[in-house]
């Protein structure tokens, strides 16, 4: 795979989020099975907060930071794109980049698919249009994905092929977005991600990655990475 290049972009997510944002997940923070939202950019994404079903069950501050990050830029880049979401937790940046008009994969661990899928359903992104007028939004799948044992580019292409969101021909080739927030937060899974990228990733596939740095061996990840892929901080 060392033909395998990609920007990955680490942001910083504290930056990105308001005091809003702050005050907003603060409030979140101990509640049970609450249904919540944010605005992103006038945009409102209703999502699911049930922390004491785990991790996966929660927004955390880089997934708000990434979505702000991308609000930032021309909607082009994502529109009518294929993008694949690693680790999409309650599916708050997924269903945003859906509303934006990217072909999105929002996938996680099994367990968590319902969850996820539940979120796409609150925020009506479907895996086809229902609303021909409206052609600025794309469409979402829930798909199950370990990066341990991650799926072959083929089974994700055929995927993004199967989405009915644009009347334009897809580019069904090509992975053009491969994002997540918060995925090296454990460093046991720092070697099964950087194998599922190298797995997934095209020629010209783009990396986001957000997260706050916690621990000085996320440095070890990155440094390994930098062996695949050219990276640049933001």
């Amino acid at each position: 795979m060392a033909d395998v290049h990609a920007n990955l972009q680490e942001i910083q997510s504290l930056r990105l989020l308001s005091q809003e944002d702050i005050e907003h997940m603060k409030e979140e923070e101990g509640k049970i099975n609450t249904i919540s939202s944010i605005i992103i950019s006038g945009m409102q994404i209703i999502f699911q907060h049930a922390p004491q079903l785990g991790l996966s069950f929660q927004v955390w501050p880089s997934c708000i930071a990434l979505a702000r990050y991308i609000s930032t830029i021309s909607r082009d880049t994502i529109q009518n794109k294929n993008i694949l979401e690693l680790g999409s937790a309650t599916g708050v940046l997924s269903s945003y980049m859906a509303k934006l008009g990217g072909n999105i994969i929002a996938s996680d661990l099994p367990k968590t698919i319902p969850f996820l899928q539940e979120t796409l359903n609150r925020n009506q992104i479907n895996t086809h249009k229902l609303d021909e007028e409206d052609s600025n939004v794309g469409c979402a799948i829930a798909y199950p994905l370990d990066w341990t044992n991650p799926p072959f580019r083929s089974e994700i292409l055929h995927l993004f092929s199967s989405l009915q969101c644009s009347s334009d021909k897809l580019n069904q080739e090509q992975i053009d977005f491969i994002v997540g927030t918060d995925c090296v937060y454990d460093r046991q899974f720092h070697d099964p991600l950087m194998k599922c990228l190298l797995s997934l990733c095209g020629i010209e596939t783009q990396v986001w990655l957000c997260n706050v740095k916690r621990f000085k061996t996320d440095n070890k990840f990155w440094n390994k990475l930098n062996k695949y892929f050219e990276i640049e901080q933001v």
